[in-house]
């Protein structure tokens, strides 16, 4: 489940910085 969280967290800030 961490794994998972972790990897959502880092697509996320992954989708930030791309969308900016």
């Amino acid at each position: 489940m961490i794994a998972y969280q972790k990897r959502k967290l880092e697509w996320t800030l992954l989708s930030r910085f791309l969308l900016t």
